[in-house]
């Protein structure tokens, strides 16, 4: 009789042990269940990033090519204003020089003259003609030296 007891005793132990076994495997098939889950979302999360990444990668990539546009321009505009600078000198110089002409010939009208109208009209169209052809070896230089 105590061989069939231990042989039951040992029966319900074996139960017990493979229905603590079989809870066990549930539990840990649903903790690897979960943990597929996770792993599932870490992976589209990661893919997410990448994308993202990527984007911005692109974006910067945008960004230099425009930084580097508006660097040329910049370079460009600088170099135009100086030109327009130099130019500028030229023209208040011509101004400066003009108004000195016209000024030597204002006073020549005012100085006591006892010449006739007509040498008057020949002395005033000579200086004009002398301006006005200065003027246009000027211009002509000017603008060969910016050509």
């Amino acid at each position: 009789m105590t061989d069939n007891r231990d042989d039951t005793d040992s029966d319900s132990l074996s139960n017990e042990i493979v229905r603590a076994l079989g809870k066990e495997l549930k539990r840990l098939r649903a903790a690897h269940r979960g943990a597929e889950a996770r792993i599932h979302n870490f992976e589209a999360n990661h893919m997410d990033l990448e994308t993202k990444y990527g984007n911005l990668i692109a974006t910067a990539h945008d960004l230099d090519v425009s930084h580097e546009a508006l660097m040329q321009e910049h370079a460009d505009l600088k170099a135009r204003r100086t030109e327009l600078e130099k130019e500028n000198v030229w023209l208040q110089q011509e101004l400066d020089g003009t108004r000195r002409s016209l000024q030597g010939i204002k006073v020549e009208r005012e100085e006591p003259c006892i010449l006739t109208a007509a040498n008057h009209y020949d002395k005033v169209k000579r200086a004009l003609d002398e301006s006005t052809k200065r003027r246009e070896e000027e211009k002509l230089e000017h603008v060969t030296r910016y050509l």
